[in-house]
């Protein structure tokens, strides 16, 4: 049984798998899009219902562990070295 340390390194990885994901659609829509006023295209609608499935994505994945709250606000601060759950107290990162 994996335990709370590993959970959220793994629960880690997926969150930044799908940062990375979201900037490479973010890239690629300002790329592609033509410039100026046109009507939305099936690929626009597409990566854009892609971009929110992304963001749903990343509060699901990223929660605590052991009391499953949400984590993505506390860990997106750079400036503050995340290391515990901000709701239970649970050390997660060693």
């Amino acid at each position: 049984m994996e335990n709370i340390k590993d959970k959220y390194k793994n629960r880690k990885q997926i969150y930044r798998c799908l940062i990375g994901a979201l900037l490479s659609i973010i890239i690629i829509f300002g790329i592609i899009s033509p410039k100026g006023e046109h009507p939305a295209t099936t690929f626009e609608i597409i990566m854009f219902i892609a971009l929110l499935v992304i963001v749903v994505a990343m509060y699901i994945v990223l929660r605590c562990p052991k009391c499953n709250a949400s984590l993505v606000g506390a860990h997106s601060s750079f400036w503050v070295k995340f290391k515990y759950c901000p709701k239970c107290g649970e050390e997660l990162t060693e």
